[in-house]
């Protein structure tokens, strides 16, 4: 009897020691848990302060590069505008440049000054001319090339519509020639095809066939 409760103790003793062993292993390893948390989590803070300066950085890029595109829009827009204005000033009509060249005659008493007051007028009128001659020349060269291609399209269509009939002409004569190759007469082919004698016998005049 005092065996078995020797035994009991020893068993008792040597599950105490085991539970023992395993809370200082359970400690050890939660040690661990916490200290590779705290790295897992340093390196997370990491890479979100990484994430945060990647970002600031992409939003400066993006300030710079619209900023960079609002410059160019603006030059081109400004570059278009130039153009538009040049146009503007270059086919403006002769009568407005008339207008704004037209000097007024001062009131000249010295004939000297009065004789050259006449010569520029004179100049200025002739550069006039020369300016409503280059554009009634420039309207009249625009006529022609329009004139022209008006013709170009009106030959262009009726090539088109000559097409389908010389087809059928040529159709035609092939089976007109067929016909005397085999032998009919005119009358016979003229109420088969439908045509004229006269053009049956052009038709077989011109082939050769009797």
């Amino acid at each position: 009897m005092g065996a078995f409760y020797v035994t009991i103790i020893f068993l008792g003793v040597i599950l105490v020691a085991v539970s023992l062993f395993l809370i200082l292993m359970d400690r050890a390893n939660g040690k661990d848990f916490f200290k590779e948390f705290d790295r897992k989590k340093d390196e997370m803070f990491g890479l979100i302060q990484d994430s945060e300066e990647m970002i600031h950085e992409l939003n400066r890029m993006s300030d710079y590069v619209v900023t960079v595109i609002s410059e160019k829009n603006q030059e081109f827009f400004k570059k278009v505008k130039d153009m538009d204005d040049q146009d503007k000033v270059e086919e403006k009509p002769v009568n407005q440049i008339q207008q704004q060249i037209q000097i007024e005659e001062p009131i000249i008493s010295t004939p000297e000054l009065s004789t050259e007051v006449d010569k520029i007028n004179q100049q200025i009128n002739q550069d006039i001319q020369k300016l409503t001659n280059i554009q009634s020349y420039r309207n009249m060269q625009s006529g022609i090339k329009q004139q022209n291609e008006a013709n170009d399209e009106i030959i262009d269509t009726r090539e088109d519509i000559e097409k389908p009939s010389k087809l059928v002409l040529n159709s035609r004569r092939k089976q007109v020639l067929q016909l005397i190759e085999q032998g009919f007469s005119n009358d016979e082919i003229a109420e088969k095809m439908k045509m004229g004698k006269g053009e049956i016998g052009l038709i077989r005049g011109l082939s050769g066939s009797k």
